[in-house]
């Protein structure tokens, strides 16, 4: 059984979901998971590591913890090929404690819909 992740502020604009689970995405080899709510039931997020996706993508938090695990949200439009990740709001997650919190990193280098790699968003 998947471990709960509890996030005790909520994600921002669903301030009531403070409990999930993180899942495969059920395809062998995909970079996605589904973070499910165990709160708010219609709602699921498509996450992933954008470290994946972008290298040099790294944010400052203090007291950096090995045991963390950093996620993103991603946009999942009508067209596979338009797929989106919440750069500026990632998910970080202490994997020891299995708490998380969602950061607004306000530095103007990131963005809500940065375009994921279109080999990636093609494969979809």
């Amino acid at each position: 059984m998947a471990e709960v992740l509890t996030f005790p502020e909520g994600l921002i604009g669903f301030r009531a979901a403070r409990r999930f689970v993180l899942l495969d995405s059920g395809r062998s080899r995909s970079p996605f998971r589904r973070l499910v709510s165990l709160d708010v039931p219609e709602l699921t997020f498509v996450v992933c590591d954008p470290g994946r996706f972008w290298p040099g993508y790294e944010i400052e938090l203090p007291a950096a913890d090995d045991e963390r695990v950093v996620l993103v949200i991603v946009t999942v439009p009508g067209n596979a090929r338009e797929l989106t990740a919440n750069l500026m709001a990632p998910l970080v997650v202490n994997m020891r404690t299995v708490t998380g919190r969602q950061v607004v990193l306000d530095t103007g280098r990131f963005s809500t819909r940065h375009p994921l790699p279109t080999p990636v968003a093609a494969a979809g």
